[in-house]
């Protein structure tokens, strides 16, 4: 159950990660980027603004299951200690 639970969290803290890196772009009107992650930066097609973003696969994988992986075995240390 807390794999599940690990794995949940770690797909949104990289949502977060990537609108929060997306919003940063748009309002800013420079690139932004989490390196190795994800990277978003400003366009402009047919005369409208546009962003364009790209993901980094395997950043995304390590930042999911290395949340995941500090919530398993926060959860375990905890248990231990009661």
């Amino acid at each position: 159950m807390r794999t599940t639970v690990g794995f949940v969290l770690g797909v949104a803290v990289a949502f977060l990660l990537m609108v929060a890196t997306i919003m940063i772009a748009a309002t800013t009107g420079s690139p932004s980027a989490v390196p190795l992650v994800f990277s978003a930066t400003v366009g402009e097609e047919n005369g409208l603004p546009s962003i364009e973003f790209s993901p980094n696969g395997l950043g995304l994988a390590l930042v999911v299951f290395g949340t995941a992986a500090i919530y398993v075995l926060t959860g375990q240390r905890r248990r231990r200690d009661r």
